[in-house]
């Protein structure tokens, strides 16, 4: 489609790719970031101070639980989304020993950046792995999301023993994600990308 196409509120597929840019995607981010303040918690408390969340302008708190149990839920799902984000851009982690690579073929119905476009009408490519030498830490940050990736896959998404991760701890790694994965989303897609494609015509509707 050209820069200045509309999306067609009668088309599935179009509808996915807007809520994607407008919503999800954005959503991921934020998922990632909250975990630096939780993590940031954990460093300053212990694990089993009871810690209460409050909607604003409610005396009583809608939920109670102990500090670790909120930290570990909160970052737990952040690496799912930190793996989500960077399979969205083009990345992927695999082999033996892990390595971070690219995403060669997409799965039928998958969408990635390559889907979307600038302002101008150019498309987006897949980003490369050699991105992470944008950051000065670069093969630190590559490890940093090679250990999150395997974490995200191995720890939380199903059991097994067969684990790339073993039993260390990630936080370290989960930090250093959380703290630049967001900005480059941020920088090489949100900042960037208009809602697909062009903008949405003010008389359609998702009914």
């Amino acid at each position: 489609m050209d820069g200045n196409a509309t999306v067609d509120a009668q088309d599935p597929r179009s509808l996915r790719h807007l809520d994607l840019r407008v919503n999800r995607i954005p959503f991921y981010v934020q998922g990632v970031q909250a975990a630096l303040t939780a993590l940031a918690l954990q460093k300053m408390h212990h694990p089993l101070d009871r810690i209460e969340i409050r909607v604003e302008g409610n005396d009583e708190p809608v939920h109670s639980t102990i500090l670790v149990a909120y930290t570990q839920t909160v970052s737990s799902m952040a690496a799912i989304y930190s793996r989500l984000l960077l399979e969205f851009l083009g990345l992927k982690v695999g082999g033996r020993p892990s390595a971070l690579l690219p995403v060669e073929k997409r799965r039928r119905g998958d969408i990635g950046i390559e889907n979307y476009q600038r302002e101008d009408g150019t498309p987006f490519a897949k980003v490369a792995a050699s991105i992470v030498e944008d950051f000065p830490d670069a093969q630190r940050v590559r490890e940093a999301w090679i250990i999150t990736c395997d974490f995200a896959g191995q720890r939380l998404a199903h059991p097994t023993d067969d684990l790339k991760v073993e039993d260390i701890d990630v936080t370290p790694m989960l930090l250093r994600t959380f703290e630049t994965l967001p900005e480059l989303v941020t920088r090489v897609f949100l900042d960037e990308a208009v809602a697909p494609w062009g903008q949405v015509d003010a008389g359609t509707s998702r009914s």
